[in-house]
């Protein structure tokens, strides 16, 4: 759903007490505590910032010190300023590479040329960083620096790496040591890997792509990969061999280690010159020691982490392109890395699970650089101070949300009952400042209320089964995520338990119906159930119109609760009367062209099992216009202009027509192979984005079985069939389609795409590919499968066949593409790659292209 503060997933899951509404977003945006203006910093080229607290004891943050291309500014946080020993006159007026403060709350600085040592009530101490007297001065010069516990650790601009150690009782700093490695250090990274003075591990990649760590002060090895990739597999003899070319190198490095018993559980991330954020995680081989340490590069998804910001803004010029790596202990109780810069990105790391998710700020302000940040007066705890192209802000995490759980940032809303549906209702344009809402469909079981006995005419005394559910619908803030309203759907709440039958929601629905006194079309929330009244009386339906009212407390106050301004039926229902009586039970209510559609069976006649109608509002009540026979027993009903598809439980989808003109149902197209418990289905979109003759609907269908079915209507076949596209087995039940838009990069692009929602709970993407880059896909994945052995002994064309028990079914199977299997082509090095490419006739710059698109469309961009 998108509305005015973004845009999110929503989700109705599990059952029973663990019943919830599941929110989801891509990217985690940060709540701002407080935002401090530097506009006149932040036009001098800021591109780092430090904390300082005022002693090692205090636990807050109270000044910033803020680096510029040639100057370093202090700025105050704290409450009261007087309580600080260290000003700004202090601070060396040069660009600063580190600012910290040491054990003895002294503070170290860092600039290019020297290291500076800041004590109170004594005068600065320093020493030089490289030697002025020899050639190539220039060359020692410091670059990078980072300190942790008693170290400073140096990266000059030749590529060498200075350790320097600070005295213990902060008399000075000692003699710095050199650690000599065998190639240039391209990056480096510190992390604390076990307690103590001696935990204190270098990790640094040189220019080869090796990557070695050592132990500080003295550098003595721990780890040394066995080749520049990390000890992946190389591809047969049979593939050619290519030079490598543009050797891409690393840029900036990042280490983590989360205690995980006796093992060394470490995550590193590592961004190289072509902006690529790669993540791998350590696994022990032989034993807990260093020396069994190999690291696995993750297939996460990375590469979009930095779409949004690849733009360079106009602000920040050529510093937003520099990328940082700060580890954080403590992020809303989460552990990780923080990734900052040209798009920015926080990876979780938790019992060995990692997960990466976009960092944004309320406006979409670039973010610069992050560190952790923890401040008592501004009530922003274990958060981070991030710096923009606009502002200084104070962020933390937002309430409620999770980011280790699963793969996006999630909020659970726990309801205690089961959740069935979810619809969201957009505010009306006179309280569109309030922002949408959620409106969710659940059931409460009547064991939690008295049941007392009644008697039904004609009947014994009976009492109401516990397993039958009342169900109800609540309304629920789509901005502050709060329950606004709820309500059962009873006629009279206070003799609910006197209701000799209860009523059964089917479906729920927004729907848009034309207003006779309004132009154009107002939504409404529709809800269809029926009535089992057991073996006398034949099932009855009934369907109801909810509208969200606002309530105004005072001037500044305004609430929003559901109301219900249409019933069908509001006598009893096994009596068969009222205004409006259905006939049978409702199975699915949906809008088309201002009309009401509504699938009701199962119908007691000799001509079929189910009809759907087709009602005109009249603002007061509903007029039945039409219907149609389709002698099948419908579950759900999908709209796309006038197009309709029924669902049928035993004999696949039927598609409908709706002729506005006429006011009649037509069937038009049945699927050609009949499909047993078809859960359900949807239209898809595709063809050229510029030129809609060209365009393509096809319609999706999934079983029970957990097969994804595409087929397609054109010219091409006998009318009144589908042609048959491709079919895959999704491994899973989905027993949710949701059609979204995606983004047209380029001409010919499809311009929608499916969300594939399990039973297990996972979420996939659908997306119909052009044909020329259907083809290169194809033999690409074709290479990658017969290149690399299949996984646990499973493999992919096997796993993604259908699955149909006793009937006839097309091998179709290989016109679906796997995209999990094309994106491991992201993670391979440039010269696996290379090989890859030349072997099926395209250019690997091509390849990167298309399976960039293909990445950026499964991740669902938000605006």
């Amino acid at each position: 759903v998108k509305y005015d503060a973004g845009a999110e997933l929503a989700a109705a899951t599990s059952q029973g007490v663990h019943g919830s509404l599941l929110l989801a977003k891509r990217s985690l945006v940060l709540e701002i505590r407080k935002r401090m203006k530097a506009g006149s910093l932040l036009s001098k080229g800021a591109h780092k910032l430090f904390l300082l607290r005022d002693s090692t004891e205090d636990e807050y943050h109270s000044a910033v010190v803020l680096s510029t291309k040639s100057r370093t500014q202090l700025i105050s946080i704290s409450e009261d300023a007087s309580k600080h020993w260290f000003d700004s006159s202090m601070i060396v007026r040069e660009t600063s590479l580190l600012v910290t403060m040491l054990q003895d709350s002294s503070v170290l600085q860092v600039t290019p040329s020297r290291i500076c040592l800041h004590e109170k009530g004594k005068d600065v101490r320093s020493i030089p960083v490289g030697d002025k007297d020899v050639d190539g001065a220039e060359n020692t010069v410091a670059v990078r620096a980072d300190s942790m516990g008693p170290f400073v650790v140096l990266r000059t601009k030749a590529g060498t790496l200075k350790v320097i150690e600070i005295d213990a009782d902060g008399s000075g700093l000692s003699n710095s040591s050199v650690v000599s490695l065998a190639n240039r250090v391209e990056c480096f990274g510190l992390m604390r890997w076990r307690p103590g003075p001696d935990g204190v591990v270098c990790m640094a990649i040189q220019s080869g792509g090796h990557l070695k760590a050592f132990r500080l002060p003295g550098g003595s090895p721990l780890f040394q990969s066995p080749s520049a990739t990390f000890g992946a597999q190389a591809l047969s003899p049979s593939m050619p061999s290519l030079p490598m070319a543009n050797q891409v190198r690393a840029e900036v490095i990042g280490a983590i280690a989360e205690p995980h018993g006796d093992e060394l559980n470490i995550t590193l991330a590592i961004v190289n010159s072509t902006g690529d954020l790669l993540v791998y995680q350590s696994s022990q081989a032989e034993g807990p020691s260093w020396s069994g340490l190999r690291f696995n590069r993750l297939s996460l998804d990375t590469r979009s982490v930095f779409a949004a910001g690849a733009e360079i803004s106009s602000s920040g010029g050529a510093s937003s392109r520099q990328r940082h790596i700060i580890a954080v202990d403590n992020f809303g109780g989460n552990r990780g890395l923080a990734v900052s810069g040209s798009g920015s990105a926080f990876i979780a790391c938790r019992r060995g699970r990692v997960h990466v998710h976009p960092l944004n700020v309320p406006g979409g302000d670039q973010i610069l650089y992050c560190c952790p940040f923890n401040s008592l007066h501004y009530e922003c705890f274990h958060g981070l101070f991030c710096l923009t192209d606009k502002s200084l802000d104070m962020c933390c995490m937002p309430e409620g949300w999770e980011i280790t759980a699963c793969p996006w940032p999630s909020k659970r809303i726990m309801f205690g009952r089961t959740v069935y549906r979810v619809s969201y209702i957009p505010p009306d344009e006179q309280f569109k400042a309030f922002g949408g809402f959620f409106a969710v469909l659940f059931s409460s079981p009547t064991s939690d209320m008295p049941q007392p006995h009644y008697k039904a005419k004609g009947r014994v005394p009976i009492r109401v089964l516990p397993n039958d559910d009342v169900f109800g619908v609540a309304l629920i803030s789509a901005v502050s995520h709060e329950i606004l309203d709820y309500k059962y759907l009873l006629d009279r709440e206070q003799d609910a338990l006197q209701e000799p039958y209860r009523e059964h929601i089917t479906c729920m629905k927004l729907v848009h119906l034309r207003a006779p006194a309004k132009n154009g079309f107002v939504p409404y929330l529709a809800l269809t159930g029926g009535y089992i009244c057991g073996e006398d009386n034949m099932p009855k339906g009934r369907i109801r119109f909810f509208r969200v009212s606002p309530v105004v407390r005072d001037e500044s106050s305004v609430d929003f609760q559901l109301k219900c301004v249409y019933v069908s039926e509001k006598d009893e229902p096994w009596k068969g009367a009222g205004p409006f009586v259905t006939k049978q039970p409702c199975m699915s209510i949906v809008s088309c062209e201002g009309y009401l559609l509504t699938a009701q069976g199962m119908n007691p006649s000799q001509t079929g099992l189910c009809k759907v109608y087709a009602y005109r509002w009249t603002g007061e009540t509903l007029v039945g216009i039409a219907f149609i026979d389709l002698s099948l027993f419908v579950t759900s009903l999908e709209v796309f202009k006038f197009y309709i598809i029924a669902t049928d439980y035993n004999q696949n989808v039927k598609v409908l027509r709706w002729r506005e003109e006429t006011r009649t149902l037509d069937l038009i197209a049945r699927a050609a192979d009949p499909v047993s418990s078809v859960s359900s289905a949807t239209f898809l979109v595709h063809g050229a984005q510029h030129n809609l003759e060209e365009k393509v609907l096809s319609i999706v269908s999934a079983d029970l079985k957990g097969n994804v079915s595409v087929a397609s209507m054109t010219a091409q076949v006998p009318r009144g069939q589908l042609l048959p596209v491709c079919d895959f087995n999704n491994c899973d039940v989905v027993n949710t389609l949701q059609r979204i838009p995606i983004p047209c990069l380029t001409s010919g692009v499809p311009d929608t795409a499916l969300l594939m929602g399990s039973r297990e709970g996972s979420v996939g993407c659908l997306v119909a590919v052009p044909p020329v880059l259907r083809d290169r896909l194809l033999k690409l994945m074709n290479v990658m499968l017969r290149e690399h052995a299949p996984r646990a002994g499973l493999a992919v064309l096997s796993f993604r066949r259908p699955y149909v028990l006793n009937l006839p079914r097309r091998e179709m199977g290989f016109h679906a593409l796997d995209g999990n299997t094309l994106l491991e082509y992201l993670n391979m090095d440039m010269h696996k790659q290379s090989q890859i490419s030349r072997h099926i006739g395209c250019s690997r710059e091509q390849i990167l292209a298309d399976l960039t698109f293909l990445e950026l469309v499964a991740d669902i961009p938000m605006p």
